[in-house]
């Protein structure tokens, strides 16, 4: 038996909006907690980089332009000792040539 209700045709448009807003409510809250997951999870990571930084607080730490001039340093003191050990290995061969003959 169907029912030919005007008043439930009305209230039809009603509850199919409602259920539309509750999926969509349902959505926003899984959405929701998993943010919180994460959340919690970078907290958690946080809390230990912290715990892990805190024995090297005696330390200094480069930041910034500072890195940019260590690393430069270390690359002209590598190009230093790159240029020592070949004039080593140049006049360790040569010597080695001359007491041959």
């Amino acid at each position: 038996m169907m029912r030919n209700d005007p008043v439930d045709d009305k209230f039809a448009l009603f509850r199919q909006q409602a259920s539309i807003i509750a999926r969509k409510k349902e959505a926003a809250a899984e959405t929701l907690s998993d943010a919180k997951d994460e959340l919690q999870q970078c907290q958690q990571e946080l809390g230990e980089k912290r715990e892990a930084a805190k024995g090297l607080e005696g330390d200094e730490v480069l930041k910034g332009d500072e890195v940019c001039m260590t690393s430069s340093t270390v690359q002209g003191k590598n190009a230093v000792c790159v240029n020592i050990k070949h004039n080593r290995y140049f006049h360790s061969t040569s010597n080695s040539s001359i007491i041959s003959f």
